[in-house]
């Protein structure tokens, strides 16, 4: 569909569909609808939002992390709206369609984290794309991580576990996994070696992960 005046009969009548098929609460709609464009493809692309253990399923990427990293991205692919997460430094925002919709620059990824290899598609796209950064859940052990780790020209494991912010802005407890950032494309790797210098975790570069004989 492209992009819609959030406020139009186009967008107005997606977010009906949406509350009635329970996907979004009447504040999501209500907070969707108050801004000026909604890039929107179809309603079972919506793009999610991060998600950890806790009371609320709405958790999103903590400020430090951006100031850690101190760079800015032209496009966030997965987001809950920029006026839930008005911290992270995109000039861009897709809240719909980001598994269908065209990427654009360097972009920041926190994909949604819950559906059982959920996170595949988004990585095959982010990898395809070859330019930004993408938060992940640290699970090496997984068939997905063992698929898609190889193809990161760096990962920065972060340390101590994020504390993630509910939608009520305040930060949630520890969770039970750690966090990584995989990164790809030649602009993704300074701010990594800069959110490491600055002690947001441990840095594994591409050229260490055969024996640093590349």
């Amino acid at each position: 569909m492209g992009a819609c005046r959030a406020a139009g009969p186009e967008c107005v009548a997606i977010l009906l569909r949406l509350l009635l098929a329970k996907k979004i609460t009447i504040q999501d709609a209500e907070d969707a609808a108050s801004q000026p464009f909604l890039f929107i493809t179809t309603v079972d692309d919506m793009a999610l939002h991060e998600q950890c253990t806790g009371a609320t399923d709405e958790w999103y990427t903590p400020p430090h992390v951006f100031r850690a990293l101190g760079c800015s991205f032209d496009m966030d692919v997965a987001s809950p709206g920029q006026f839930k997460t008005p911290w992270i430094p995109a000039v861009d925002f897709l809240v719909f369609g980001g598994l269908t919709r065209g990427w654009r620059g360097f972009v920041w990824m926190n994909p949604p984290f819950g559906k059982r290899n959920g996170l595949a598609p988004w990585l095959e796209k982010f990898f395809a794309h070859g330019d930004g950064i993408a938060l992940t859940p640290d699970r090496a052990s997984a068939p997905w991580w063992q698929q898609f780790a190889p193809r990161a020209d760096a990962i920065l494991f972060v340390a101590p576990k994020l504390k993630f912010i509910g939608a009520d802005g305040k930060p949630g407890t520890s969770p039970a996994q750690g966090t990584c950032l995989m990164g790809v494309g030649r602009r993704s790797l300074e701010p990594r070696y800069r959110a490491h210098a600055e002690g947001l975790g441990v840095l594994l570069r591409a050229d260490l992960k055969s024996g640093g004989d590349k």
